[in-house]
């Protein structure tokens, strides 16, 4: 017996299918699970929660460190407050948009795309920091010794 193309569709269909609410797309399925186990809601809420908790854990490490980096840069608590300022405002900001892009593009591509661009970052840090040190290491060449003792 064949189904009917006109019959309403069944809960799995409602789903998995792509529903838009004001212009944004979103596909249910890809989004979350839809387990239904107060298991699997505990383990995504553990893992969610400890990400959120690691975040806030590694932007707080930094304050502490203040009295240490004053000292080693020779500036001041107002210039160091004002960087972390700086950065938390670009943190709002950057989490506000996401919001948006997650609504429109889905978690799981925003994802990948922000791990790559926090590997890319890293690379390239790395890269200008191994760039700095050869540069550096090489620019002692060109200078003599103080003294003629050979």
């Amino acid at each position: 017996m064949q189904a009917d193309a006109t019959a309403a569709p069944d809960a799995y269909q409602q789903r998995n299918t792509i529903q838009y609410h004001s212009g944004f797309a979103s596909v249910p399925a890809l989004d979350t699970p839809h387990s239904g186990s107060l298991r699997h809601d505990a383990r995504v809420i553990g893992v969610v929660g400890f990400a959120h908790m690691m975040s806030h854990f590694f932007q707080l490490a930094l304050p502490p460190l203040f009295p240490l980096l004053r000292a080693e840069f020779g500036t001041s608590y107002a210039v160091l407050g004002t960087l972390v300022g700086v950065y938390y405002a670009a943190s709002g900001v950057s989490q506000f948009a996401s919001g948006f892009a997650v609504d429109r593009f889905g978690a799981r591509p925003l994802l990948l795309a922000g791990l790559a661009l926090a590997v890319g970052g890293i690379l390239l840090a790395g890269l200008v920091l191994t760039a700095l040190s050869v540069s550096g290491s090489s620019s002692r060449v060109e200078v003599p010794p103080c003294d003629d003792r050979r």
